[in-house]
């Protein structure tokens, strides 16, 4: 149940606060408002959130996205061992590099759309091919998929974004 309390500030205005139990691990947070309004507004959605299930821990996009591979990839355990060891090369040769350091919540479809497009790019040093960069960016999906269904973030900014076209002979 999310509540709302005033609080007295220092400066003798008011601030209030909106008190909520995290349902993914249990933590009262807290988050404070100026007017009334706003709070009531923050606690009505995060009510409707976790009566609904698609409640998302804000703190939970902070993660990087190397800290999360680090995390998930253990617990994938339905590839085979050819499959299993393309996704970790993909990893390390061409996704870490970009987006290791990146907190989850900070990585959105227009900088995604922008590294695919550099991996496509007909101007690099050594080109990649159309499946290549679709296996790669197959890859960083499933991560982000991963996170998504864990409730770290709301949305995988990978899913659904143009790739390459495989040109077949």
């Amino acid at each position: 149940m999310a509540y709302v309390v005033r609080k007295a500030l220092k400066n003798g205005k008011s601030a209030y606060l909106v008190r909520f139990t995290n349902p993914s691990d249990g933590v009262t947070r807290s988050r404070q408002f100026a007017r009334r309004k706003d709070a009531d507004a923050f606690a009505s959605k995060i009510e409707v959130a976790r009566n609904d299930g698609t409640y998302v821990d804000p703190r939970g996009g902070r993660i990087t996205m190397a800290a999360w591979w680090a995390r998930w990839w253990p617990t994938v355990t339905e590839l085979r061992p050819s499959t299993r060891a393309r996704d970790e090369t993909c990893w390390s040769v061409h996704i870490e590099p970009r987006w290791g350091n990146v907190p989850l919540s900070r990585i959105d479809r227009t900088s995604a759309r922008e590294w695919i497009a550099q991996l496509a790019s007909p101007h690099r040093a050594r080109p990649l091919s159309a499946s290549t960069v679709a296996k790669i960016v197959q890859v960083a999906s499933k991560t982000m998929r991963a996170a998504v269904d864990d409730r770290l973030i709301p949305a995988n900014p990978f899913d659904g974004l143009k790739l390459p076209r495989i040109e077949r002979e």
